[in-house]
């Protein structure tokens, strides 16, 4: 992701029901852009030290309990073959979900 990113889709924070609506927009957009696998695989990006980590998310995973304790999140995932990445962060009053391609060589 890059500074000037954009959010495809953003989701107000202090609304009741944004954990569910964030797990379902992460979900369904991660899943659209092809950085869920139809298993439920992608790469989750893991720190400096671990880089990418191969993970299955179960139906009953929930992105947004990834929050830390003061709601910030980011969570940053890139499909099996690393050309698309899907990430769900805080921004401001929002989470922000966001997408990025990265095509490989002409």
């Amino acid at each position: 992701m890059h500074i000037e990113a954009e959010p495809v889709e953003p989701v107000q924070r202090n609304t009741p029901d944004a954990p569910r609506r964030l797990d379902e927009a992460w979900r369904a957009r991660a899943r659209a852009g092809g950085v869920l696998s139809e298993d439920g695989t992608c790469l989750v990006a893991a720190g400096m030290k671990d880089g990418w980590v191969h993970v299955r998310l179960a139906e009953d995973s929930d992105v947004s309990a990834l929050r830390s304790p003061d709601g910030d999140l980011l969570l940053i995932a890139r499909s099996p073959s690393g050309h698309r990445v899907c990430a769900a962060s805080t921004e401001g009053g929002d989470y922000w979900i966001l997408g990025e391609d990265f095509p490989g060589p002409a």
